[in-house]
């Protein structure tokens, strides 16, 4: 089980999908739910495989047992989803904000602002709680 490609590759294929989800705004409105959907069980899919090839290449390096590789991975998989639970809720409080803030007076950059503060700030949320839970995290292993 090895995803090297995809790791090698990752950054890539989450930029693909941001500019496809912001494409589908101004090109396919109607089906930008179903794209947000999907790049989102995408992205989890892929971040949960690369979670899973992580552990296990640690535990072909150090003679884990399978119940602590089971224990990491809940552990990751668990922050993965408080990372992105928290990312979604930040970026759509913000981008309904800046969407209401600036449609009244220039609605063409309401509908264009409102997303893309939203993404950004949805990011850094992310990044933030990322760098937190992974001192949690070793606070956790120390324990």
């Amino acid at each position: 089980m090895h995803f090297i490609n995809l790791q090698k590759y990752y950054p890539l294929i989450s930029a693909i999908f941001v500019l496809i989800l912001i494409a589908s705004f101004f090109l396919w409105p109607q089906n930008s739910g179903v794209f947000a959907i999907a790049i989102i069980i995408l992205g989890f899919g892929m971040s949960l495989a690369l979670i899973i090839q992580r552990n296990c290449d640690a535990n072909a390096q150090s003679n884990v047992s399978r119940a602590v590789i089971i224990r990491n991975v809940t552990i990751d998989a668990l922050g993965l989803i408080l990372v992105i639970c928290a990312a979604g809720f930040v970026g759509r409080i913000i981008s309904m904000w800046a969407g209401n803030v600036v449609m009244p007076s220039q609605p063409s950059w309401g509908i264009f602002l409102g997303p893309v503060v939203g993404l950004s700030l949805a990011f850094a949320t992310g990044w933030g709680m990322r760098i937190m839970w992974g001192k949690v995290v070793r606070i956790i292993a120390k324990g």
